[in-house]
């Protein structure tokens, strides 16, 4: 060597292989992945991407170095066709985005490019599929004005909302999707939020004069724990939830660190009344009642998911405790009854433990979770600035700096209200 040099690794080829429809679409030798020109085609389904594993979590990506032979699978999701005023639509189950539920689109190259949340029929999943579209405009309406209005052939000409055991207007702050089903009646998706509870009414008149209503429960936007709940306290002691108080010591998990510390409550709910809720019970015995649907820490998937969804947390998932140790779900139901009911977010942490069992909300997805611990990326952090009329004490009680503006967009889909939004219905409801 007479001067300075540079030397390059040379990679052999290796072989990406993609399989779709359970046999061999094409393979591809190179250096970094380099997907088909084509996308496979399967009937009544459509094709989502390639990805490293058959059940579909981890998504490849144009550029990817391979290290080996890689061998890669198509994922799918399913459309329904049914016939509406003489025209096909098609529904799309869009859960490979991050949630579930239905599209509807006139053409089927619609399903292509959608918008998210443009469209959504009904996030009930497989009950939507005998729904025809209504879609409610999200936002504040007060009784009695028109909710939807359409002329068409057959269809529906407008919604007008009722209300009882309030008066002012109701704050519709996430999925309010009406839906006429193909016998001409009425149905609501459940994923919506309000800041008021309320018994709503929905009068539906239909161009030949018929009319039909439907009625459901609008709870306060953030889920709930029952009367009577026991929250675990700093010094391991109990108090029921309805006794918490700011001054509080609340035994909570830390993620930055991966142990358990304490926080005092940054937010307290004021009391609620709802005609139903969850009972979830676990195979140590223990019992929790939820309304709406409250997030539990899943064990397994090392994030808060739904207790109440079967996708997310299915039967037999394994939840953390006060003690250190995990328990299994075993059952859940509705039950139909009265009941007050509370909630609590503490500072910083945004957990608690709830009749032992660790819970939480959305926020604390803030993160990729491994072995109970924040995984940290890199990620810019939100100006300050940007929360010009959010508290201190909520901009960083929440973490609203290292949040996703989309709300944990990439952890969790499930929602599209802005963080603005969220919290402003935090102050509104709190105690």
């Amino acid at each position: 060597v007479t001067g300075n040099i540079t030397l390059y690794a040379k990679f052999g080829d290796f072989v990406a292989t993609f399989i779709a429809n359970d046999e061999v679409f094409q393979t591809i030798e190179g250096s970094s992945l380099r997907f088909p020109s084509t996308d496979p085609t399967k009937s009544n389904v459509k094709f989502v991407g390639w990805y490293y594993d058959k059940e579909g979590t981890r998504q490849a990506k144009t550029g990817d170095i391979l290290t080996g032979n890689t061998t890669l699978y198509a994922k799918w999701t399913s459309y329904i066709k049914n016939k509406l005023n003489g025209k096909y639509i098609y529904m799309l189950d869009y859960e490979t985005s991050g949630s579930s539920g239905w599209y509807y689109v006139e053409n089927f190259a619609e399903l292509k490019e959608i918008p998210y949340y443009d469209k959504v029929i009904n996030t009930g999943g497989g009950n939507a599929v005998n729904n025809l579209p209504a879609w409610v405009k999200l936002g504040k309406y007060s009784i009695g004005d028109t909710l939807y209005t359409y002329e068409g052939s057959n269809e529906i000409v407008n919604a007008k909302l009722t209300m009882s055991n309030m008066t002012g207007e109701m704050d519709f702050a996430g999925n309010f999707d009406l839906a006429i089903n193909n016998v001409g009646k009425v149905t609501f998706a459940s994923g919506f939020g309000a800041i008021y509870t309320a018994r709503v009414k929905v009068e539906v008149t239909f161009n030949d004069g018929t009319t039909d209503t439907d009625e459901f429960f609008a709870y306060i936007h953030n889920a709930c724990f029952v009367e009577g709940t026991d929250i675990t306290l700093a010094d391991m002691s109990k108090k029921k939830i309805e006794n918490i108080t700011y001054d509080d010591e609340l035994l909570v998990w830390d993620f930055d660190n991966g142990f358990f510390t304490n926080a005092k409550p940054l937010w307290i709910m004021k009391a609620q009344r709802t005609e139903e809720y969850n009972l979830i019970k676990f195979d140590d015995g223990t019992e929790l009642k939820t309304v709406i649907d409250h997030r539990i820490f899943n064990v397994d998937k090392q994030k808060f998911t739904y207790t109440m969804n079967e996708e997310d947390t299915p039967i037999g998932t394994k939840v953390f405790k006060d003690d250190g140790t995990t328990t299994k779900i075993i059952e859940r139901s509705i039950v139909k009854e009265t009941a007050n009911y509370y909630n609590i977010i503490t500072d910083y942490h945004m957990n608690l433990f709830a009749n032992g069992i660790l819970t939480s909300l959305r926020l604390n997805n803030l993160y990729k979770i491994e072995n109970m611990k924040f995984i940290k990326d890199c990620r810019k952090l939100n100006p300050r600035e940007e929360f010009k009329d959010i508290p201190d004490k909520y901009f960083y009680g929440l973490r609203l700096a290292e949040q996703s503006k989309e709300i944990n967009s990439k952890n969790d889909v499930k929602h599209a209200n802005t963080l603005q939004e969220y919290v402003k219905r935090l102050l509104n409801s709190a105690k």
